[in-house]
């Protein structure tokens, strides 16, 4: 994912396949947030880490990181400005 256009169309693709799933209970928010984390490459996902850790240095890396946090730092790490 070299764009945020790239990692936005993961992240609908994401929502898409296991929207229902989790909606349903099927799935565990934190199962949910493992598994898009793990989705993401792991040259993007050490630069959003560094992201996390910079607004949060006290940041809790043994728990999957929530989903919403981790589409802010990618919009943080793509903004152009």
């Amino acid at each position: 994912m070299e764009t945020k256009k790239h990692f936005k169309q993961y992240h609908r693709k994401y929502l898409e396949l296991v929207g229902m799933a989790l909606a349903a209970g099927h799935i565990s928010e934190q199962d949910n947030n493992r598994h898009f984390w793990e989705g993401i490459h792991h040259s993007l996902r050490r630069r959003i880490e560094d992201r996390m850790l910079v607004v949060d240095p006290d940041l809790d890396v043994s728990t999957p990181f929530d989903m919403r946090k981790v589409v802010k730092a990618v919009e943080h790490i793509y903004n152009k400005h």
